[in-house]
């Protein structure tokens, strides 16, 4: 069995006051280890409860979710703050970055959280240094660009070598060449082995991965795979010189 994640009539209600919202309606989804996944749909469609799930942030109200076989929807709160640490990392798109902290101290925030001192100098610099921001790394936030935000996010998630990358509209802020920019780096650690899974609005975004999710009403109304992605390399040749290069 390749599945890192597998899940099987999961369902979210909240109760707001004496209402019942259901978030999700029995939702099955398969992601295999390497996968490369768009999740798309309108505003109330389940987009983000579900994400929250699959991030451990949240908990269903039924149904089952196994992470690396890991039944995780019967993992107590700290149980769940270990998984979000090490084998899930976050991308936003807000960047969430620590504004009075400079890059290598940014980055640096889940290995201290983890407790893992062991090479933690050599992953902060590996992290940064694979999205091309080395020469940066004393500086703060209010010193980069949008896309180089981002970047920083991006290495943050990798540092703790999480096994899902979870990315929340992380184009969302950016212009397009930066977008491209950024969807490139994501392809570059797909090909890599990371398992990604990313929520967007914009079909040109979700043409670049390797599956889209379709989710409507908390339920996913289908799939389809992405027979010939948008190679984001191949597409910066055409636009712009950016400041930098993402190798």
């Amino acid at each position: 069995m390749n599945d890192i994640i597998n899940i099987g009539a999961l369902t979210k209600t909240y109760i707001l006051g004496k209402v019942k919202v259901k978030a999700l309606r029995a939702v099955d989804l398969k992601i295999d280890k390497g996968d490369f996944v768009a999740v798309m749909g309108p505003s109330g469609s389940g987009k983000s409860t579900l994400m929250n799930i699959i991030g451990c942030l949240d908990t269903p109200s039924s149904g089952k979710y196994l992470l690396e076989n890991v039944d995780v929807s019967r993992l107590s709160d700290n149980q769940l703050a270990e998984i979000r640490n090490k084998k899930i990392g976050f991308v936003f798109q807000t960047f969430n970055l620590l504004s009075r902290s400079n890059i290598y101290q940014n980055v640096e925030l889940p290995l201290l959280y983890s407790n893992n001192s062991a090479n933690r100098q050599k992953k902060v610099l590996e992290s940064i240094d694979s999205v091309g921001l080395s020469k940066w790394i004393r500086h703060r936030p209010n010193e980069l660009s949008g896309g180089q935000k981002q970047r920083v996010a991006i290495a943050r998630a990798l540092t703790n070598d999480p096994s899902i990358i979870l990315a929340d509209e992380p184009t969302g802020n950016l212009d397009s060449v930066t977008g491209e920019e950024i969807i490139s780096i994501f392809q570059k650690l797909n090909r890599l082995g990371k398992t990604i899974l990313l929520v967007t609005h914009e079909m040109e975004v979700a043409r670049h991965t390797r599956r889209i999710i379709y989710l409507k009403d908390g339920k996913i109304n289908k799939q389809e795979a992405v027979t010939d992605p948008i190679d984001a390399r191949e597409k910066l040749k055409s636009m712009p010189k950016l400041e930098e290069d993402i190798g």
